[in-house]
């Protein structure tokens, strides 16, 4: 106790209390985002039977992302994905003709998008908050389809499978198709450089071979396939030297 009967050490001590609690690191941010998402992508059309897709055939996919913010509600998202598709009718017991006709295909996925994202709350001090969003791009596909299981006796030469599928056999599934993308999630901030998202992603296409099947299924209605992720999101930018409160 000697030393707080010092002036001197007493002055110096308070001085540095009060200096210390004064000083505070502040996080400076940029516009820009980088992320990373991991889900999966499911597949809608002519060889599945629920409404919500083949949910039995799930490939893992991975996508990349970079987005810039214009002010606290809008900001443009430039996205790489890339994943996998498939369905096999055999999959699925009803209606019978699926296990008969046993039509099937799988292609890679590789997709690249610019999307328009939109925060309805802004952003601010909130850790839950709800986007929506909607863009355009391009899906490069390798799509393999095979129909050599078809049951001929149920299928002849004369049945609509099979007058179609001599129709598809001559047209080579597409390559490259336009997307439409649109969805919708949720954010969760975690610090002021770190967050999380999970959203999901459906894609308009204008595709009845996304399968590699048009008339041998049902060529009234096109193809489709949408995306669930979870992802992990980097705010660009670093700490100030700590500035004095006043």
């Amino acid at each position: 106790m000697i030393f707080l009967k010092n002036p001197v050490f007493t002055g110096t001590l308070v001085l540095m209390v009060l200096t210390t609690s004064s000083l505070q690191a502040q996080f400076q941010s940029t516009p820009y985002e980088v992320g990373i998402q991991i889900g999966t992508l499911v597949y809608q059309g002519d060889l599945v039977t629920p409404n919500a897709g083949n949910l039995k055939s799930l490939y893992p996919s991975i996508g990349l992302n970079i987005s810039k913010g214009f002010d606290p509600y809008f900001s443009v998202r430039a996205n790489f994905l890339r994943g996998k598709l498939s369905s096999d009718e055999a999959d699925f017991a009803t209606p019978a003709y699926r296990r008969q006709r046993n039509f099937s295909f799988s292609s890679s996925i590789t997709e690249f998008s610019g999307l328009l994202v939109f925060n309805p709350f802004g952003q601010n001090e909130r850790k839950l908050s709800p986007y929506v969003f909607a863009g355009a791009g391009l899906t490069f596909l390798n799509v393999k389809r095979d129909w050599s299981k078809l049951d001929s006796t149920v299928f002849d030469s004369k049945s609509a499978a099979a007058v179609g599928l001599g129709k598809d056999t001559l047209t080579n599934p597409p390559r490259v198709i336009a997307a439409l993308p649109v969805g919708a999630g949720i954010r969760y901030n975690i610090s002021p450089q770190f967050s999380l998202n999970l959203e999901g992603m459906f894609r308009f296409i204008a595709t009845d071979y996304l399968d590699g099947f048009k008339y041998a299924a049902n060529p009234k209605n096109n193809d489709r396939y949408y995306g669930l992720s979870l992802g992990l999101h980097y705010q660009i930018g670093g700490y100030k030297c700590p500035v004095v409160k006043r």
